[in-house]
């Protein structure tokens, strides 16, 4: 059981993860969908222009856009360690005989104080 807590709480974490980077490149999206600003400062990255705009290019200079996308990592299941079934009934088999045994051999051989000796 503490095994798949441990998954259960490796792949929580991980979707989580997995949420807030879909929250950036969501809002990416939509401003580069809809935001003339962005747009433009994506176009400008490209090398556009509008008309009548001046641009001055510094030399060494990469720009300021974040062109870095992450996508999560991939996450590798593992099985968890157990005992086999068949050993489990084997061990359950074994001690209700060994139980039976032993109760056989202490409770038969001794006779109750109340029981009359016939002599």
């Amino acid at each position: 059981m503490s095994q798949l807590v441990q998954e259960k709480t490796i792949l929580s974490t991980n979707l989580d993860t997995l949420y807030r980077l879909n929250e950036d490149l969501d809002t990416r999206f939509s401003n580069l969908s809809a935001d003339p600003d962005t747009i433009s400062v994506y176009a400008h990255e490209l090398g556009y222009i509008a008309n009548g705009e001046k641009l001055i290019k510094l030399a060494g200079f990469s720009g300021g856009i974040d062109r870095k996308f992450e996508s999560g990592t991939a996450l590798t299941l593992k099985q968890p360690n157990f005992l086999p079934e068949w050993l489990c009934k084997f061990f359950g088999l074994f001690s209700g005989i060994s139980t039976f045994v032993i109760l056989t051999v202490f409770f038969t051989g001794k006779k109750h104080a109340y029981t009359k000796k016939q002599s």
